[in-house]
């Protein structure tokens, strides 16, 4: 009910019932960021913008649900951006601080995250070139599922990949694929600001690059 357009994303409409079972929970603080900015998705591009519903979602929260004013639950909403890791570092500063997490602390904590974070990423994509070199070697389809990222979530993929893996392809996510798009691939001719579509973009450019994938 709290919903206030029919043709929002799906994601947007779980909020307002994640929001609801937090305050039902009895939660002592909710954190929803605002995030305008997300890492550039390669180097060639030129904007990395999250869409208006990302980055601004938070306020429509306020407006619709306000779990402070209904049940007195500190709804905190800083503005955070992942396209610079100093400003991050000075927003995760500010944040922690006023809820008197030691400066210390949080610089420890900032820097094991960064590093999760990096070898996350290196793991991953050392595991994506090993399938695409066996998708190479032994002739095994190779799809690379460009979506937007909450098709992960088996709720709303409605299992594409496992269909896809059981008609024997290999799948690959558009995070995982390597960093380098290769000097080969065509030019996108575009001038995309979103950060969602600079990732589709740079996908589709890999797998022109690569024509038995």
């Amino acid at each position: 009910g709290t919903i206030m357009s029919d043709n929002i994303c799906f994601p947007a409409k779980l909020v307002h019932g994640h929001i609801q079972s937090l305050m039902e929970s009895g939660v002592d603080r909710i954190f929803y960021p605002m995030v305008f900015h997300e890492n550039a998705a390669s180097g060639d591009t030129e904007g990395s913008w999250n869409c208006p519903i990302v980055a601004a979602y938070p306020d429509v929260i306020r407006s619709a649900i306000n779990p402070e004013k209904k049940s007195g639950i500190p709804f905190d909403t800083p503005t955070i951006s992942f396209c610079d890791v100093r400003l991050l570092k000075k927003a995760c500063l500010r944040y922690l601080g006023s809820l008197g997490v030691p400066a210390g602390t949080m610089r420890r904590a900032f820097h094991l995250a960064i590093e999760a974070q990096h070898s996350l990423k290196t793991a991953l994509q050392r595991r994506a070139r090993e399938i695409i070199a066996t998708s190479e070697d032994s002739g095994r389809p190779l799809v690379v599922l460009a979506a937007r990222p909450y098709h992960l979530d088996p709720l709303i993929n409605q299992k594409v990949p496992d269909i896809l893996t059981d008609l024997g392809a290999n799948v690959l996510t558009v995070d995982a694929l390597p960093d380098d798009v290769g000097s080969d691939a065509p030019a996108a001719h575009i001038l995309p600001q979103w950060s969602y579509p600079n990732r589709l973009f740079r996908a589709a450019r890999w797998v022109a690059a690569h024509p038995w994938a």
